[in-house]
């Protein structure tokens, strides 16, 4: 008999012992170990999370400035804003500049990344 014999109409149950955070589904059936079972509910997943890791230089701040946790296809927008008497020198996404900027956005994640800022003297 499995751990959780069916998840109830948009019900959501944490099913972490099987290494998934959480499933989502319409009166769908799982099986031990995690796996699911097709039904009508074409829209039966494992929401998945991904961490954006944030780092700034001297000189200024990014917020958010921990590591922010998202779900799969989540948003998330950092801002970077220059202590007085600095400027944003470059943006690096996941090891890449993107020049400077004051804010970057992360759109439907589907996988970890870093983002970082450079500050300079003006």
């Amino acid at each position: 008999m499995s751990a959780y014999k069916t998840i109830g109409i948009l019900g959501i149950a944490c099913i972490a012992m099987f290494g998934c955070n959480t499933m989502r589904g319409m009166g769908q059936d799982v099986q031990e170990g995690g796996q699911m079972l097709q039904g009508a509910a074409d829209d039966l997943r494992v929401d998945q999370r991904f961490t954006i890791n944030a780092n700034a230089s001297p000189g200024g701040t990014i917020t958010p400035s921990e590591n922010i946790y998202l779900a799969h296809g989540g948003s998330r927008t950092f801002t970077f804003e220059p202590d007085t008497g600095y400027r944003v020198v470059d943006v690096i996404v996941d090891g890449r500049s993107i020049g400077p900027r004051r804010s970057y956005t992360f759109t439907n994640v589907r996988t970890d990344h870093t983002v970082s800022v450079a500050f300079g003297l003006r």
